[in-house]
Protein backbone atom coordinates (compact mmCIF):
# COMPACT_ATOMS: atom_id res chain seq x y z
CA UNK A 1 0.00 0.00 0.00
CA UNK A 2 3.19 2.49 0.23
CA UNK A 3 3.19 2.79 -3.27
CA UNK A 4 0.01 3.54 -3.52
CA UNK A 5 0.00 6.64 -0.76
CA UNK A 6 1.23 9.08 -2.70
CA UNK A 7 -2.20 9.24 -5.34
CA UNK A 8 -4.69 9.15 -2.40
CA UNK A 9 -7.83 10.60 -4.08
CA UNK A 10 -10.24 7.79 -4.72
CA UNK A 11 -13.05 9.01 -7.06
CA UNK A 12 -14.53 5.61 -8.26
CA UNK A 13 -17.15 4.52 -5.92
CA UNK A 14 -16.81 1.08 -7.29
CA UNK A 15 -13.26 0.81 -5.28
CA UNK A 16 -15.19 1.44 -2.47
CA UNK A 17 -16.61 -1.50 0.03
CA UNK A 18 -19.98 -0.12 1.30
CA UNK A 19 -21.89 -1.24 4.45
CA UNK A 20 -24.70 0.39 6.56
CA UNK A 21 -24.20 1.03 9.93
CA UNK A 22 -24.91 3.28 12.93
CA UNK A 23 -22.28 5.87 12.90
CA UNK A 24 -20.96 9.16 14.65
CA UNK A 25 -19.05 11.93 13.90
CA UNK A 26 -18.14 13.92 16.65
CA UNK A 27 -21.64 14.66 18.18
CA UNK A 28 -23.44 13.64 15.83
CA UNK A 29 -25.40 10.18 15.20
CA UNK A 30 -27.34 8.25 12.39
CA UNK A 31 -28.82 5.05 12.87
CA UNK A 32 -28.99 1.88 10.67
CA UNK A 33 -29.42 1.49 7.73
CA UNK A 34 -29.01 5.61 7.40
CA UNK A 35 -25.12 5.59 7.69
CA UNK A 36 -22.53 4.11 5.11
CA UNK A 37 -19.38 2.99 6.51
CA UNK A 38 -17.15 2.71 2.82
CA UNK A 39 -13.82 1.36 2.65
CA UNK A 40 -11.20 0.85 -0.03
CA UNK A 41 -7.47 0.10 -0.22
CA UNK A 42 -6.74 4.09 0.19
CA UNK A 43 -9.39 5.64 2.20
CA UNK A 44 -12.17 5.17 5.03
CA UNK A 45 -15.53 7.06 4.98
CA UNK A 46 -18.11 7.36 7.13
CA UNK A 47 -21.37 9.46 5.67
CA UNK A 48 -23.82 10.25 8.14
CA UNK A 49 -27.16 10.33 5.53
CA UNK A 50 -30.68 11.46 7.43
CA UNK A 51 -30.63 13.75 9.41
CA UNK A 52 -27.34 15.70 9.07
CA UNK A 53 -25.98 14.66 5.52
CA UNK A 54 -22.35 14.59 6.89
CA UNK A 55 -19.33 12.87 5.75
CA UNK A 56 -16.04 12.21 7.15
CA UNK A 57 -13.07 10.88 5.39
CA UNK A 58 -9.45 9.71 6.51
CA UNK A 59 -6.57 8.91 4.42
CA UNK A 60 -5.40 5.38 4.81
CA UNK A 61 -1.81 6.91 5.08
CA UNK A 62 -2.72 8.93 8.05
CA UNK A 63 -4.81 5.98 10.31
CA UNK A 64 -2.34 4.84 12.95
CA UNK A 65 -4.76 2.19 14.78
CA UNK A 66 -8.32 0.80 14.87
CA UNK A 67 -9.56 -0.37 17.69
CA UNK A 68 -12.56 -2.88 17.06
CA UNK A 69 -14.83 -3.65 21.04
CA UNK A 70 -17.71 -5.65 20.92
CA UNK A 71 -20.45 -3.91 22.80
CA UNK A 72 -24.04 -5.05 24.08
CA UNK A 73 -23.71 -8.60 22.95
CA UNK A 74 -23.35 -9.07 19.04
CA UNK A 75 -22.84 -5.51 18.07
CA UNK A 76 -18.97 -4.04 17.34
CA UNK A 77 -17.72 -0.81 18.02
CA UNK A 78 -14.92 0.56 15.57
CA UNK A 79 -12.88 3.37 16.64
CA UNK A 80 -9.78 5.11 14.58
CA UNK A 81 -6.94 6.85 15.42
CA UNK A 82 -5.44 8.93 12.94
CA UNK A 83 -2.57 11.70 12.45
CA UNK A 84 -4.96 14.30 13.43
CA UNK A 85 -5.87 13.08 16.56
Amino acid sequence: MDDQSHNIAVRDPAEFQSFAVEAFASRRVSGWPFSRFDISSRELRVRLSFPWLTTRSEQAAAIRAVIVTRRFGDMCCSRFDDAGG
